[in-house]
């Protein structure tokens, strides 16, 4: 499981198969499932995971890089708050699927994955903020996804209203996977 350098124009493949890397990113950001990839390419889950990893290492972080939220609250508890993505760019979409896979190593649905990882930062955020820190500002991806938290949220209640109710022993069993 090694992605190797290719070619006059070093393009990047996976060495077991010579596919390119860079149509693993082009399938995953079409949103194809890991079934879809395994049948398409002669390619293992890892290497799936490897190459989403790889585009986070690099590529830089840029000024365009974002994730825009829809909130809306169902009920007056946190379980009752909805989040939709309406935006994202591939290099955040791709954190937050790696983000994921690493409190859900057994997990291969990319989308289940994404959605752990989006709920992941924001508990995290959260719960820093419930505690009087700001760790989560020291990653450019929880400043990102708390900022369109925040501002998605902040159209249908308060940000202090969920501090409140916040069970912070919950967030960190949550965040420890236990």
């Amino acid at each position: 499981m090694t992605i190797v350098a290719r070619g006059p124009r070093n393009l990047l493949t996976l060495q077991s198969s010579g596919v390119l890397v860079k149509e693993i990113w082009d399938a995953v950001t079409e949103h194809k499932d890991v079934t879809w990839l395994l049948t398409r390419y002669p390619i293992t889950v890892e290497e799936i995971f490897e190459c989403i990893d790889a585009l986070i290492d690099l590529t830089e972080p840029h000024e365009n890089d974002f994730i825009e939220l829809k909130c809306d609250q169902a009920g007056n508890t946190i379980e009752d708050i909805n989040i939709e993505t309406v935006g994202i760019t591939d290099r955040i979409f791709f954190m937050l699927v790696s983000h994921g896979k690493t409190f859900c190593p057994e997990e291969t649905n990319i989308q289940n994955l994404f959605a752990e990882g989006l709920m992941t930062v924001i508990s995290e955020c959260l719960a820093d903020i419930k505690q009087g820190s700001s760790d989560y500002t020291n990653s450019e991806l929880h400043v990102k996804i708390y900022s369109a938290f925040i501002e998605a949220y902040s159209k249908v209640g308060s940000v202090d209203d969920i501090l409140n109710v916040l069970d912070i022993n919950t967030l960190f069993k949550r965040a420890t996977n236990d």
